[in-house]
């Protein structure tokens, strides 16, 4: 038996039912649209009741409390001008045109409240810019705020007031000739009423809205608002009465606005009865049904205009928002347009004020959904958290309220991280409060369906300033401040959304976040996360340092990869960088170049300014994203985060050209023999649109199985399951190619691949091998066509060498000469960068291509390729292959071939990879071992010095053994190994403009090394931020700029102290073929002090000051089998050359002793503390002591150093004068 409700609350859940279903069925009902219009040209005046009247193809707005201007207003255009003449405060009037020219007749005049009737009838001539006066009134008839309409070359005055806002409202009507100027007094309307606009449709004349203002009124000004609708018959010279009449205005007003739209009443705004904010709500009247239809809601509410119609839009300008004094700003939506049908984007050539959002936001935070742009937390002005959250539509050029976060308006988070889930907003970590406020681990959810917040998922730790990124079903957190908002962290938490129960997983050990930063900018792209820019360091740890840095992360090898740098330093880009047409932009923060808009092509790894696109002032964190080939950007700080601003501003972009499809992966090489299962992401490269795909259940062969079939795709945001069952499959090699497809769109295509081997084979029947027989092999599949080609058989350009390997097919292999890399582009502008296959084609078709590689390193794992002079390809994707020669497919295939010559490129990318051979197919099979037979060469090998197994493996050096005199000093120090280090002197080379001067050289040239990846250690002393750098290059490769640390940090130490050379902060290694190397170390700021160096094959950081070297001279001796070149042998004795410098502090004299093993001539320098000389002498040593004294009398008082040079020796020692 049913559970029955109790009455009462039955009651109360009908009416509920009711309230929702009322609610439902206005909403339903809403149609159309409007769009705020930003216009150009002359300022619009703020006016209230005044009015809008269309001449032509313009509409001129005219009239309002004061002295107003006459302005036109060309909306195709968007632009306003001003013309010579004004009206001084009239006001309170339906202004019409009539044959080119513009009527004004019963309004008033005077000030608020006791405003009076204007009696004078006047007529604006836009051709002739001039206002005249075309009578009066009658007299006994004369009032204001009347509704004006225009019937069969005739003026109708309906009703009005004749004592302003005192009361006075008639329900007269005359009618006016405007060519022989007589009055007629015609029938009453059926209501007084003011504070309304006329229209008339067909032969019918329309009075709704309006009221009768009174001050004296006991309902107040305007609480007696009229919601009939009077309409009068111009045939029948009479109006008409109920059941006649349309039903009653919805939302009647005091100031409403009217217009014909469709043959149809429109009825738009108006004041409250309560005189507090004018009404947004639109109405529209079918004349034939007299039913009123909601439409879409005005984007300002406004009272006291008019209305004009341009085709299929109704404009309003102007009008008042609120209460008395009250008027709209042209700042604000002073234009906006409805229409029943969609209206495109206009294009804005320049830089555009399109309006302003109704709260000031900088540091906010940004993501689009469906077209609209939601913004999130951020300061408001003083740096006080912004509580209200608001979307902007682009379209409309609207802003509407989102529900705020269920805390105080005090608690409210700032500096979260970002990331949209489905339609639920997720925002992670953060601060809680106005600034700085406390961190938190908060995460908070808000659902843009329902416009609700919940709680979500707390972080592991507090957090803030990261980036949150998602990646198919995971969410990637990644940087940010500590739990103190001081110093940066390089956590990286990932939370998969299809295992809640795991909660955010600490990626942190394998995958952390390189050059640890906060304030960047995060992008989600072709399945993989990029960082852009940032600020290292926050409150604590010596404030922010803005940086360059770009780094991406690929969630199938969980490593990052270090990318190009900006073109400046940046940070605070959070809401600001986003992906367009395949490429990324980023634009505003908080650099000194936050006014340029910067643009990265992933494909080039390179940026560039779009110097078109210059903002027109610097802006902090502002929102920024391209619709419908518009650029938007909105809100920020103006140059400072204290200073938030509201503007919306837009240009022209461009077309979106890349509504493509695409899978990450490409492809799927399973490798099943039984089962096996992968997922992959569908991406989806039209920014940030959506759009629902499918992949055709019937194309799919029966032994695969796909998991989302059809669903919706966006950005990287689709992770689809894949598995293979081979487990009746017979033995073979099987391939399949599965589509998705968009409407609108370029298809993805995976290819998937695997072999089945090791099955039983069961022999067929008589009957099945007659079968077999009749399903012959269809004759237009082609021939197998394989050819094999052996890389040290193909031209070798002069950057590329033949080397020995008895595990290499024909016994030799080719590689880049050491030091050589070229990473972001191809080298062509390299003499001798490539090595060419050649081959002849039998036919034409669709060919693989796979490399027979050795690959040992992620620093020497890739080659640029090109096919027939075509497109190069980046061919750097799992080719390692620990240490053994295998077989790697080149990416981008199948490649379509013509018959006859193929021409096959390649050039270095990276030194240090081994490539053997090269097979071309039109088949499907993967190569193994060492592959077929190719044509055979005998070229000539370079062969190593020595056997690997002999040679060494690193190489040590005494800094100041390699002495370039003219530009460093050599220097002790107890710490320093041997006593001694060097320095550069003179000035400073930021730029490396001098890099090439060996005088600013120091120059070290190993012995024979064994073949490999090296890593290079220098010991330094860098005590300070103007002496920590060194320009660095290995053989003839690209000068590294080694100035920080891989973190980001300055680098600094406290003495002497081992550092890993980096290039930029990017870690970096060395592929170096057997032999000897140069290392050269030239001078980026001086007194960087440098004591010594190692060059070895151990990752591991050096200790303590290192072996004792062999020869300060830097020759090298004998060594015995295996003993690193540059140190010393067991059991040799020590160089015996000792300088000593006396007395320190000197007076008049400064003494020296120098014991050395050679016998010549000594040349003995003095020189100042800039690295001036000041005193040169020579002497003749013989084996033994030398001593000798300077006279010092006339030196200023200072730090000075004495420099003792004989052969290839040379010591120094300071000392300071008295």
């Amino acid at each position: 038996m049913p559970t029955m409700i109790p009455s009462a609350s039955r009651l109360r859940f009908l009416l509920f039912l009711c309230v929702i279903l009322i609610a439902f069925s206005l909403s339903a009902q809403h149609a159309g649209e409007w769009y705020h219009l930003a216009s150009t040209g002359d300022t619009p005046k703020m006016r209230s009741d005044g009015a809008f009247v269309r001449v032509g193809d313009e509409a001129f707005l005219l009239g309002g409390y004061g002295k107003t201007p006459i302005q036109r207003f060309d909306p195709e255009k968007r632009k306003w001008k001003n013309t010579k003449s004004s009206l001084n405060n009239i006001h309170h009037f339906q202004a019409r045109s009539y044959r080119g020219k513009i009527y004004i007749v019963g309004a008033l005049s005077g000030h608020h409240p006791a405003e009076f009737a204007y009696k004078h009838v006047l007529v604006y001539d836009p051709e002739k810019d001039a206002l005249t006066t075309l009578g009066e009134m009658p007299t006994g008839r004369q009032r204001g705020s009347c509704g004006v309409a225009v019937y069969n070359d005739q003026l109708y005055v309906i009703g009005g007031n004749q004592n302003g806002h005192g009361g006075g409202a008639v329900a007269w009507m005359d009618r006016f000739n405007p060519k022989t100027g007589k009055w007629t007094e015609l029938p009453d309307a059926p209501r007084s009423r003011d504070h309304f606009t006329a229209e008339v449709i067909g032969d019918r004349l329309y009075l709704a809205g309006g009221g009768r203002s009174s001050l004296t009124a006991t309902s107040g000004l305007f609480g007696d608002l009229e919601s009939a609708v009077d309409v009068f018959d111009f045939e029948k010279g009479e109006w008409l009465t109920a059941p006649e009449l349309p039903a009653p205005l919805p939302a009647p007003g005091s100031g409403t606005v009217t217009a014909v739209i469709d043959g149809k009443l429109m009825v738009m705004g108006g004041m409250t009865g309560d005189h507090k904010r004018a009404r947004t709500s639109a109405f529209l009247l079918n004349p034939t049904s007299g039913k009123w239809e909601a439409l879409r809601e005005m984007i300002m509410g406004r009272h006291a205009t008019q209305a004009v119609v341009f085709e299929d839009r109704v404009y309003v300008a102007a009008g008042s928002p609120g209460g008395q004094n009250e008027r709209i700003a042209p700042e604000l939506p002073f234009v906006e347009f409805f229409s029943l049908s969609e209206q495109a984007l206009h294009r804005y050539e320049d830089w555009t004020v399109l309006g302003s959002a109704d709260h000031r936001r900088a540091e906010g935070q940004m993501i689009t959904y469906r077209g609209e742009f939601y913004h999130f937390n951020g300061f408001d002005n003083g740096l006080r958290a912004q509580a209200h959250n608001e979307k902007y539509n682009p379209v409309t050029n609207r802003w509407t309220p989102l529900a705020p976060l269920p805390v105080a308006a005090e608690d409210v988070v700032t500096h979260t991280a970002i990331a949209l889930v489905e339609d639920v907003v997720w925002l992670a970590g953060g601060r809680i409060g106005s600034h700085p406020g406390r961190v938190t681990d908060e995460v908070w959810l808000y659902n843009i369906t329902n416009d609700r917040w919940s709680e979500g998922p707390r972080m592991p730790v507090r957090i803030g300033a990261g980036g949150l990124a998602h990646i198919g079903n995971k969410l990637h957190y990644v940087g940010g401040f500590d739990e103190n908002g001081g110093c940066d962290v390089d956590d990286h938490w990932v939370y998969d959304l299809d295992r809640p129960d795991l909660g955010w997983q600490d990626y942190s050990t394998t995958s952390p976040m390189p050059m640890a930063r906060n304030h960047f900018g995060t992008v989600v792209y072709g399945g993989k996360l990029y960082t852009v820019g940032g600020q290292h360091d926050h409150d604590a740890c010596n404030k922010g340092k803005n940086l360059k840095l770009v780094h991406v992360y690929d969630p199938l090898t969980d490593s990052w990869e270090r990318l190009a740098d900006l073109p400046e330093v940046q940070s605070h880009t959070e809401p600001s960088t986003f992906s367009y047409n395949k490429k990324l932009y980023s634009l505003g923060g908080q650099g000194e170049e936050s006014q340029e808009v910067w643009e990265y092509d992933p494909d080039k790894d390179k940026w560039k300014e779009l110097k078109d696109l210059k903002l027109p002032l610097r802006l902090i964190a502002p929102g920024a994203r391209i619709h419908g080939e518009i650029l938007f950007v909105m809100v920020g700080g103006e140059v400072a985060v204290n200073v938030p601003r509201t503007e919306v501003r837009a240009t022209y972009f461009g077309p979106n050209v890349t509504r493509e499809l695409g899978f990450y992966p490409a492809e799927w090489q399973s490798g099943a023999e039984e089962a096996a299962e992968t997922r992959v992401l569908l991406i989806n490269y039209s920014a940030e649109e959506e759009v629902n795909y499918t992949i055709d259940a019937a194309t799919v062969p029966p032994w695969l199985r796909v998991d989302g079939l059809q669903g919706t795709a966006r950005e990287s945001f689709t992770e689809i399951a894949l598995s293979v069952d081979a487990k009746e499959l017979p033995n073979g090699k099987y391939h399949h190619t599965l589509t998705a497809t968009a409407p609108g769109y370029e298809p993805a295509e995976l290819r998937i691949e695997f072999t089945v081997e090791g099955q039983e084979e069961v022999k067929p029947t008589e009957e099945e091998e007659e079968e077999e027989e009749e399903e012959a092999t269809p004759p237009n599949i082609p021939a197998l066509e394989a050819y094999w080609m052996e890389a040290e058989c193909a031209t070798l350009g002069d950057k590329w060498l033949r080397k020995p390997a008895d595990l290499a097919s024909n016994g030799a292999f080719v590689t880049p000469v050491a030091g050589l890399a070229s990473k972001k582009t191809p080298p062509t502008n390299q003499a001798g960068s490539t090595i060419i296959f050649t081959q002849e084609l039998t036919s034409p078709g669709e060919f693989h291509l796979y490399g027979r590689v050795r690959a040992t390193s992620p620093d020497g794992d890739s080659f640029w390729l090109r096919i027939n002079g075509g497109k190069w390809i980046k061919w750097d994707r799992q080719l390692i292959t620990d240490g053994k020669f295998d077989w790697r497919k080149v990416p981008g295939g199948p490649h379509k071939l013509p018959a006859g010559e193929v021409s096959i490129e390649l050039a270095y990318r990276e030194a240090g990879i081994h490539l053997d051979k090269i097979y071309l197919t039109n088949g499907d099979e993967q190569p193994t071992g060492l592959g077929g037979e190719g044509i055979a060469c005998s070229p000539p090998i370079e062969t190593a010095p020595c056997a690997d197994a002999d040679c060494p493996t690193e190489y040590w050096a005494e800094a100041e053994c390699h002495n370039s005199e003219i530009s460093w000093q050599i220097a002790q120090a107890p710490t320093a190994a041997n006593g001694r280090y060097i320095y550069a002197t003179g000035v400073s080379d930021f730029t490396g403009t001098e890099l090439e001067n060996t005088a600013h050289q120091l120059q070290f040239r190993t012995g024979d090394l064994a073949g490999g990846t090296y890593y290079l250690f220098l010991r330094l002393n860098a005590a300070d931020n103007s002496s920590n750098s060194f320009w660095i290059r290995v053989d003839d490769g690209d000068w590294v700029k080694f100035w920080k640390e891989t973190s980001g940090l300055n680098m600094l130490t406290t003495g002497f102290e081992w550092r890993r050379v980096n290039d930029d902060t990017r870690p970096i290694s060395f592929s170096l073929s057997p032999g000897s190397h140069l290392i050269t170390v030239a001078k980026r700021e001086i007194k960087t002090q440098f004591d010594k160096l190692v060059l070895r094959q151990n990752p591991e950081w050096p200790v303590g000051p290192g072996p004792v070297v062999e020869d300060c001279s830097g020759s090298v001796g004998s060594l015995a089998p295996g003993q690193a070149w540059g140190t010393q042998s067991v059991g040799s004795e020590p160089l015996a050359t000792m300088l000593e410098v006396f007395p320190n502090p000197a007076g008049q004299e400064v003494n020296f002793s120098l014991l050395t093993q050679i016998t010549g001539p000594v040349t003995v320098i003095v020189r100042d503390q800039n690295g001036r000389r000041v005193s040169v002498n020579t002497y003749l040593s013989q084996f033994g002591e030398l001593r000798g004294s300077i006279n010092v009398n006339d030196l200023p008082p200072g730090m000075y150093s004495l420099h003792t040079m004989v052969a290839s020796e040379s010591h120094s020692k300071p000392f300071i004068k008295n």
